[in-house]
């Protein structure tokens, strides 16, 4: 998840869709990593586990705040994005859309 304190749709959805996200991955199909670059120093303490997963190179291209990037473990190729702004039941059924695909 790409986020910043100075994103106005992160702001007004960010909360609510993180819970939504995590509502809807009980299985733990997905795992979900903060980026947050608000500023600097955010950015320097969200890449280590960006790194950890072999996701750095994946997200340079992906720059907009407020979305949610789903990448596949293996390939790190990109699966689809989630824009923070949906509601709890579309970020529900695109998720479960997803899984449908694993």
């Amino acid at each position: 998840m790409k986020t910043a304190n100075w994103c106005s749709v992160c702001k007004a959805n960010g909360e609510r869709a993180i819970a939504a996200l995590h509502e809807n991955n009980k299985d733990g199909t997905y795992q979900f990593v903060m980026n947050d670059i608000s500023s600097p120093e955010t950015a320097k303490k969200s890449a280590p586990e960006i790194e950890k997963l072999g996701l750095t190179q994946a997200m340079e291209p992906y720059m907009a705040t407020g979305v949610v990037y789903l990448f596949d473990a293996q390939t790190k190729k990109p699966i689809n994005q989630l824009i923070m702004a949906l509601s709890n039941e579309d970020i529900a059924r695109a998720m479960a859309y997803f899984k449908q695909g694993k």
